[in-house]
């Protein structure tokens, strides 16, 4: 009986309140990025010119959610470019593996909600 209900509530959802969802989703993928690169720059081999460029890699992805959750849509140039930029940061043996996996995993989760974001209705 729950789950019918529950079901229910989902398709009778706005579709500004599933909007509102992913871009809350967006938001929230890209702090926990930008926090777990925070963390982990600090151990990392990079040079200080290199972690200052990955951290405004991260807050490009930040400002991009904060800017889709407002209704706005972000450019999809820089946001392309610094998605990039993080990857191959991540795979570059720069960084604690463990800190390059979660990282990773961090992205595609980003990668997940902004696609979710565009292609959904």
């Amino acid at each position: 009986m729950t789950v019918a209900v529950v079901g229910a509530l989902l398709l009778c959802a706005s579709p500004a309140a599933r909007a509102a969802n992913r871009a809350a989703n967006m938001q929230k993928t890209a702090l926990k990025l930008q926090n777990d690169l925070d963390q982990s720059l600090s151990e990392s081999n990079f040079d200080a010119l290199r972690r200052m460029v990955l951290r405004k890699d991260a807050a490009t992805l930040v400002d991009a959610a904060n800017a889709r959750a407002q209704g706005h849509r972000p450019k999809r140039g820089p946001l392309h470019k610094a998605e990039k930029d993080l990857e191959k940061a991540f795979s570059s043996g720069l960084l604690n593996t463990d800190d390059a996996t979660q990282l990773n995993l961090d992205l595609a989760d980003f990668k997940d909600a902004v696609k979710n974001k565009y292609h959904k209705p």
